[in-house]
């Protein structure tokens, strides 16, 4: 009931219809769209930090719908007069995300007010980089990290001598970011975009000291975790069962402590299943 009175408020119902109701058609079949509550959320957390922070963290849990999420994100920050119209780029790891993803996009109808491409080889990147006298193209685009190799990638020398990587309205939303954002790749990506804005969206964030997705990305703006996404009905409930190995014993309370000496304490607050000793 509260969250009805809540959407139900003016300003919240207004900015639903305004920024998060859709019609999308997607492989034959036509949508309306509205947002889930952690994707309104989450969005509107995004929006409210782009002037002050460089970027952050969604965590939410797979199944969730974070392509949702990244694309209501994208209208609203693209549609807010104080943005100028940015550069949005959504970047994968995959090929065949890159063309689910550009094919669930490609569906929704903005009414006409947004430019979207896939990013198809590096020259295409190279094309929108120096659009506009160097300024860079105006709309979505999708395309994959590789497309920022060391051999046969994009000239970085000449990409940092143009007005393109002075824009602060340019941001590049990273899907699955726990996969790729620790190597030479996503290195070259972020100085070829060096004042852009970077969120990452992910599921499994990494923690390890080599390969942190919060130290890359800074702090998480929105979290919705497996017993949030259960108990809404998105996730199908995590069994586990355990091998029955002689002399092995799992209690709950050892897991919890040796869970908390690997995560930071901020995140330790996740729910853990009750194990019985084995």
């Amino acid at each position: 009931m509260k969250g009805v009175v809540e959407l139900l408020s003016p300003n919240v119902l207004l900015d639903v219809l305004r920024n998060f109701v859709f019609i999308q058609e997607f492989r034959g079949e036509i949508k309306k769209l509205m947002p889930r509550y952690m994707q309104y959320r989450a969005v509107n957390e995004i929006c409210r930090v782009v002037g002050e922070k460089n970027g952050g963290v969604i965590w939410h849990w797979q199944g969730s719908g974070k392509t949702y999420t990244m694309i209501f994100a994208a209208y609203k920050l693209y549609t807010m007069q104080v943005m100028e119209k940015p550069t949005i780029f959504f970047v994968m790891d995959r090929r065949e995300l890159q063309e689910q993803f550009f094919e669930f996009l490609r569906g929704m109808d903005f009414g006409g007010k947004v430019l979207i491409e896939k990013v198809e080889s590096v020259e295409h990147l190279d094309r929108i980089l120096r659009f506009d006298g160097g300024r860079g193209k105006r709309g979505f685009f999708v395309l994959l990290i590789h497309k920022f190799k060391e051999r046969g990638g994009i000239e970085l020398e000449e990409i940092e001598r143009m007005e393109v990587v002075n824009r602060s309205n340019i941001f590049v939303f990273v899907d699955e970011a726990h996969r790729t954002q620790y190597g030479v790749m996503a290195a070259r990506m972020k100085r070829a975009l060096r004042n852009a804005k970077f969120f990452a969206f992910t599921g499994t964030p990494l923690l390890r000291s080599d390969k942190n997705t919060f130290r890359e990305f800074g702090t998480i703006l929105d979290r919705y975790f497996i017993e949030q996404s259960v108990r809404d009905g998105y996730t199908v409930p995590m069994v586990y069962t355990f091998a029955k190995e002689r002399g092995v014993h799992l209690k709950t309370e050892e897991l919890r402590r040796a869970v908390a000496e690997l995560i930071p304490v901020s995140y330790t607050h996740l729910t853990l299943p009750t194990i019985c000793s084995v």
